[in-house]
């Protein structure tokens, strides 16, 4: 699925339900609370799930010397945000159109990650009302409003030059972490092969303001109410909407994450990130071996570590 709203929302659920549950460490409350934006840039990474077993295996051992600042906090912060992405990817993705309708011109599966991210920006955050455990991160009414226009500001500025300014800056950021390797041997070659080593995005945002702005009823109906996507009848939707609104909850947590195997994919994302962080949990208090993290969380053994 796409590597946005989503899975940033399951990562904020999992935070509040962790600082909520009994059953994991007080080592990863911690890690989040002073490193959440480690956690929450992890959750929207592609493929690196599989450093968070090393990383838990790392902090194991640096955990009781720790300083701050020293990144052991922030090692398990983002491998907590990588076990969320992958459960949720994997129940996304196990859940897909059938072939007949992707390929018919009216559906695509790009689509179909946009209108579940509309969604979880309507649920979730309340259409930009509620915002994410990171103060870091800013999410408003005009995120998915055309030309920001719920935004203050959005009628005193230009806003497409300014999206082009911010793109050129979101660009001289990403440059500015790489630094010059000894496999290049010009800086000429050095900036020819960079494009290759950061992440695309595929899809259009106006596409996603399209999707959250002017739902089509068909569209809907297939891309979240016949997959199922998000149910907030479900027990542990429910749970994770009393943390979020309220602070507290009387749904059992346990019994939550049980019901979650029969329920929609957002709700399933949930219980099999809290089954993944339970796991690394129990590897980091050793009450279970590294290779049962590896098998709750669905990592093939040619990246195991």
């Amino acid at each position: 699925m796409s590597e946005h709203l989503t899975h940033i929302a399951v990562y904020d659920d999992m935070y509040r339900i962790i600082q909520y549950s009994d059953e994991i460490h007080e080592a990863f409350k911690i890690s989040l609370q002073n490193e959440p934006d480690a956690g929450l840039m992890a959750s929207g990474a592609r493929g690196n799930h599989i450093h968070a077993v090393p990383f838990i295996e790392q902090a194991i051992q640096s955990w009781p010397i720790r300083k701050e600042g020293d990144g052991t906090e922030a090692r398990v912060a983002a491998a907590i945000g990588w076990l969320a992405h992958r459960a949720i990817d994997i129940e996304v993705k196990s859940r897909q159109l059938d072939e007949d309708t992707i390929y018919r011109p009216r559906f695509s599966k790009d689509e179909q990650d946009i209108y579940q991210d509309a969604v979880t920006f309507a649920k979730v955050y309340q259409g930009g009302k509620n915002k994410s455990v990171s103060p870091r991160v800013y999410l408003s009414e005009a995120t998915l409003s055309p030309h920001m226009d719920k935004h203050p500001a959005a009628h005193l500025l230009h806003v497409n030059y300014v999206e082009s300014l911010a793109v050129s800056m979101v660009q001289q950021n990403l440059m500015a972490y790489h630094s010059f390797h000894e496999n290049s041997s010009s800086l000429e070659d050095w900036l020819d092969e960079f494009p290759n080593h950061y992440q695309k995005l595929s899809e259009n945002l106006e596409t996603y303001i399209e999707a959250y702005q002017n739902l089509d009823p068909k569209k809907r109906k297939a891309y979240i109410e016949d997959l199922n996507f998000y149910n907030e009848k479900d027990d542990i939707i429910r749970l994770a909407r009393d943390l979020q609104n309220h602070g507290k909850t009387d749904i059992s947590l346990i019994e939550a994450v049980e019901k979650s195997d029969q329920q929609s994919s957002y709700a399933l994302g949930l219980g099999n990130s809290f089954r993944n962080i339970k796991a690394a949990s129990d590897f980091f208090s050793g009450k279970l071996d590294k290779d049962s993290v590896y098998d709750i969380a669905k990592v093939d053994q040619i990246h195991r570590f």
